[in-house]
């Protein structure tokens, strides 16, 4: 009988030993394979060292200091990070594309995309303890309408803002636009006659500013999201003293440039780089008729390949609103097409740049598909401009190639948007049409110490 239950007893610590393996077996795994698109080097927490006091506090360098007590009203460096951790807007953009709703709990596009119906979360809190309103948030909206701001123009298309209940904000806009989802996106400030500074819904406020000197934050105690830190410290920096500040390890994030620190930040090992990509990039514009030509040269220069083989900086874009855009995006949604109907085609570029790479490229990949290419030669290529050739090669923004015809069109298929839907929309809108493809976006990189939580500035 012992040894039958002996026999039975190996058998089971065997089963949990194979299950307990299995188990780490999967997370090591999928630590190990696991990198955000956005991550450009990894380094390794074993190389941070860092004292007691020190681990309490969370430090930003800032390459650019602050010169007033309203950094909300500059899309500086400095509002990147206060945006996120102060003063939310209604709608957050991330990085990947993705659109989620902070201090509001839905956005509703209407009227062919001229008029938007903002219903505001109630539930959230300043940092006084006082509830968001739909008063409040019209007051902020009213202040920055006002005052002569970096969103001036982006706000210069609303034409009115109106309260149709205590929770609801109608928004007005004089033409319909893709930029006019940006407006909600601006910063959400309450100025309360008893508070120093403007307040905020973040988990963090504005504890004491110096001009060009530190912003010191401290947790917001009313704010839904608890933060491991008990003050976040924004401070210029001294570049010059980089060695020092990277040995010292003295900030856990800040800005750096490409091609002249990041071997300095990859060879400490100490810190995460990542990208953001930003609005400007390089694109194809099509003046073809066929669809399905357009579609078949697209996906000649779809994937990481054709964008390492002809570009030296950015990130390959997979999406047309964000270059690390999730399924679905433009590239994933993008049918198959042929060549089977054209024999030729133009392309035109410009001095700018990496055009003159791209447009070798394709024209390479084209001919070896049957279609002789013709080059068109520009000096500077312009939006307005009007380039007798089949496709474009361009470098800007998208807001500056999309047409009012292209918008109709947009809201004339989504007549009722919820505004966190907005890009996958627009994703799956211009792969279908397939009139512009992307191609990458520029990024700026950010050194981030390991191990220690990035407040979630790179979601």
């Amino acid at each position: 009988m012992a040894k039958k239950l002996s026999v039975k007893f190996k058998i089971i610590i065997a089963v949990l030993i194979a299950a307990v393996l299995c188990v780490v077996s999967a997370v090591v795994f999928r630590f190990a394979v696991y990198q955000p698109d956005n991550l450009v080097f990894r380094g390794q927490s074993m190389n941070v060292s860092l004292s007691k006091e020190r681990k309490k506090d969370y430090h930003i360098g800032l390459s650019s200091a602050v010169a007033d007590d309203k950094p909300y009203a500059y899309n500086s460096e400095a509002m990147f990070y206060l945006q996120r951790l102060v003063y939310q807007p209604l709608l957050q953009m991330n990085n990947d594309g993705a659109l989620n709703y902070v201090n509001a709990s839905k956005i509703i596009f209407k009227n062919s995309g001229t008029e938007a119906y903002a219903s505001v979360d109630s539930s959230v809190r300043f940092s006084n303890g006082e509830r968001l309103s739909a008063d409040i948030v019209l007051k902020s909206y009213e202040w920055f309408m006002k005052n002569e701001t970096d969103f001036a123009d982006l706000l210069s298309n609303v034409a009115s803002i109106e309260k149709s209940d205590d929770k609801t904000l109608v928004f007005h806009f004089k033409e319909a636009s893709f930029e006019n989802i940006k407006v909600f996106n601006i910063p959400v400030v309450y100025f309360d006659e008893n508070s120093k500074f403007a307040l905020g819904t973040g988990s963090y406020a504005v504890e004491s500013l110096v001009f060009y000197g530190d912003i010191t934050l401290s947790e917001n105690e009313y704010s839904k999201d608890k933060q491991k830190y008990e003050k976040v410290v924004l401070s210029p920096m001294n570049y010059n003293g980089l060695d020092n500040l990277n040995e010292n390890q003295d900030y856990d994030i800040f800005l750096i440039n490409k091609e002249t620190q990041s071997d300095l930040i990859k060879d400490s090992k100490a810190y995460h780089i990542y990208e953001i990509g930003q609005d400007r990039g390089n694109y194809l514009i099509y003046n073809i008729e066929n669809l399905s030509v357009r579609r078949a040269v697209s996906s000649l220069v779809s994937g990481e390949e054709f964008f390492e083989s002809t570009q030296d900086s950015g990130a390959y874009s997979k999406g047309i609103t964000s270059a690390y855009m999730k399924k679905p995006n433009y590239h994933s949604l993008l049918r198959k097409g042929n060549l089977n109907d054209i024999s030729s085609l133009t392309i035109a570029y410009d001095h700018q740049g990496v055009s003159y790479s791209i447009y070798s490229a394709l024209a390479e990949a084209l001919e070896n598909s049957g279609v002789s290419c013709k080059e068109k030669n520009v000096e500077v290529l312009e939006t307005e401009q009007k380039i007798n050739a089949d496709i474009i090669v361009y470098y800007g923004s998208l807001s500056d190639i999309v047409n009012s015809s292209d918008t109709k069109a947009f809201f004339d298929d989504y007549k009722k948007i919820n505004a966190k839907s907005f890009n996958k929309n627009i994703e799956k809108y211009f792969a279908d049409q397939n009139k512009i493809a992307p191609l990458s976006k520029d990024t700026i990189w950010y050194a981030s110490l390991a191990g220690r939580d990035n407040l979630g500035l790179f979601d």
